[in-house]
């Protein structure tokens, strides 16, 4: 019994003093649209079918440059992506293969005919030849009002009206590779800022905990006594 109220005494210090989610997190997945690939090593080993994405990023990172056309303003982010993998599945389910992209940089744009948000990169590791990314939302005007990332909600993200990702090569002047349309209903976004369920504080927990292992102690006592009655 020591030991079941210490273990939990701990687990709840533990959640009692959780911490924070550090980064907004991003998950989709996508339908395959698009695989116009030819070269002789082939990136797959089977025809693509779909692709599960995961980004985490700081929404508070604020824009390394900011250009402003009068019809359109542009917002550039530089550092503020920490991870982004994706892995591609075949029409069975199995796995084709898992790339993750680095030095990725997001667009911000506000225009007076849509607004968007691109991720794009160059920096692949995963299997080659497929060594470029990249992601688009696209929706109507009026999406973005600040140009900073906390805008880039589920909600937004969900609402817009374009959203594919290219993993490809460049060759000569084409680009080769697949394009996934995304799944926007698949969408899901942590984000950091949102305001956790607030734990009991341990203090006021505890007793109820201690109570409830007391009462655990009294059934098992309760058993023991029934058994032993049984027993004479």
């Amino acid at each position: 019994m020591k030991h079941i109220i210490t273990s939990a005494i701990i687990s709840a210090a533990l959640l009692t003093s959780a911490a924070p989610l550090a980064a907004k997190s991003i998950t989709f997945s996508g339908e395959l649209e698009l695989y116009n690939y030819g070269g002789v090593d082939q990136p797959f080993g089977a025809l693509p079918n779909s692709i599960n994405v995961s980004i985490e990023l700081d929404e508070d990172q604020p824009p390394t440059a900011v250009e402003d056309g009068g019809v359109a303003q542009l917002a550039i982010f530089q550092t503020a992506v920490q991870s982004f993998s994706y892995d591609v599945f075949g029409a069975l389910g199995g796995l084709l293969g898992s790339w993750s992209a680095d030095d990725v940089q997001i667009q911000m744009l506000d225009y007076i005919l849509g607004d968007g948000i691109q991720f794009f990169s160059t920096n692949i590791s995963g299997p080659e030849p497929l060594n470029r990314m990249q992601l688009l939302f696209e929706g109507a005007p009026g999406v973005w009002s600040n140009l900073m990332l906390d805008e880039v909600t589920e909600d937004v993200l969900r609402n817009m009206t374009t959203a594919w990702m290219d993993i490809n090569v460049i060759i000569g002047e084409g680009a080769f590779g697949a394009r996934f349309a995304v799944d926007t209903d698949s969408i899901t976004v942590s984000d950091p800022s949102d305001p956790a369920p607030s734990p009991v504080p341990l203090p006021a927990g505890l007793p109820l905990l201690l109570a409830g292992l007391g009462a655990f102690g009294l059934v098992r006592r309760g058993r023991r006594s029934g058994a032993r009655d049984a027993g004479a």
